[in-house]
């Protein structure tokens, strides 16, 4: 535990220099670690299994949204009505677990099963063991975990700020490259601040962890974590990770979340975004703010240093399967939308449509500039492997 830090650099007088003067180091981690699970289901009648979850899909839609799964082979466990996508139709909640299932019985592609281990779960156990915990569930449900990869991630750390932080403060302190911002205030105070859109690969929320609590009682379990008097001036500062950005960053695995757990802070505090000093009046130039400073030396307790990888280009050279999986999806959305519940009315009429939105010119036009771009140009079929994924 770290105590309270009275930064002595000076700090400008006025609404730009309002900010914090104390504050202590509380906590850091992993809030969210939602995992793509490959999974090759064992069940000697598939169907019937997936029937069963099914059934119990329409049950618990006849309910509150969920119901107890009484014969299934996991313990307290509920199956809810709602699913995660076309994707992911059925979903099952355990105390501190949730998994989306998807219909096919070996993975393609991409993965067959979604799991979002609880924060109380990650926290308490670890990110490690926290995984383990997943590969057993997927066991007792019939299935051979073939690989884990991180879908999305959240690293986070807390402070006891007394007084809080103030909109203003960050607004006017902060250096970075999102320009997307939004500010929560709940009776003319600070709640949450984002930085990033919701969807976007990168996202920055620093938010009232007090209040948070305060509404979601079943998160008091942190403040035995906290283990400070200062219970109601907690503040979060939280990064939300995408997969596109997480795989852009050659970080697929756990072993690799945890392993660039260090660079992946120190970026993210130190070169996506900072709250610097009005010290000059290049922004690159300013001195970082000593509260800031703290929030960015957090990335020691991360772990090891380690270099922090890039793919060459963007991840636009996904395996033909990638798109037909969201193909399906659009599909299904497309039929519903037109009023067409024939599989083969609603392939016919979306191809007919597709047909009279490309003049045959310039698809070839496109077609060749998408393959000097993936650097497929002057392969034949033979030599590409049939996929459009260079090597």
């Amino acid at each position: 535990m770290g105590e309270f830090v009275t930064p002595h650099a000076p700090i400008t007088n006025g609404v730009e220099g309002q900010g914090p003067t104390d504050w202590r180091y509380l906590l850091h981690g992993f809030d969210t670690v939602d995992l793509g699970v490959y999974v090759a289901w064992q069940h000697e009648d598939f169907d019937e299994f997936m029937g069963r979850l099914a059934v119990q899909k329409m049950l618990a839609g006849q309910h509150d949204g969920s119901l107890l799964w009484k014969d299934g082979p996991l313990e307290s466990c509920l199956v809810c009505a709602s699913g995660k996508g076309a994707n992911y139709p059925f979903h099952l909640q355990l105390h501190d677990m949730h998994l989306w299932l998807a219909r096919q019985q070996k993975p393609d592609s991409l993965p067959n099963v979604y799991v979002s281990p609880s924060a109380q779960l990650l926290k308490l156990a670890g990110v490690c063991a926290a995984v383990e915990n997943v590969r057993g569930v997927i066991e007792q449900l019939g299935g051979q975990v073939l690989d884990v990869q991180v879908s999305r991630a959240d690293l986070h750390a807390d402070f006891a700020i007394p007084g809080g932080l103030s909109f203003d403060f960050i607004r006017h302190h902060l250096v970075g490259k999102p320009r997307h911002s939004q500010a929560i205030t709940e009776s003319n105070e600070l709640e949450t601040f984002y930085l990033g859109r919701k969807k976007s690969p990168v996202q920055l929320r620093i938010y009232n962890k007090s209040r948070h609590i305060s509404k979601h009682l079943e998160l008091r379990w942190l403040f035995d974590l906290y283990n400070t008097e200062h219970v109601f001036d907690v503040w979060r500062i939280e990064y939300q990770l995408r997969r596109d950005w997480l795989r852009e960053r050659l970080i697929n695995s756990v072993d690799d979340l945890i392993q660039h757990a260090h660079a992946i802070w120190h970026h993210l505090t130190a070169e996506w975004m900072s709250l610097r000093l009005h010290d000059d009046s290049n922004t690159s130039r300013r001195s970082v703010h000593p509260f800031w400073q703290h929030v960015h030396n957090v990335c020691e307790d991360f772990g090891p240093k380690a270099s922090l990888g890039r793919l060459s280009k963007p991840p636009v050279d996904l395996p033909a399967d990638w798109y037909v999986s969201r193909m399906r999806g659009s599909l299904l959305r497309y039929a519903v939308r037109r009023g067409v519940p024939d599989l083969f009315d609603a392939v016919e009429r979306l191809s007919k449509e597709l047909l009279s939105s490309w003049s045959p010119g310039v698809w070839l036009d496109e077609f060749e500039r998408m393959r000097i771009e993936l650097g497929l140009a002057g392969l034949t079929h033979a030599e590409e492997g049939g996929e459009d994924v260079p090597f």
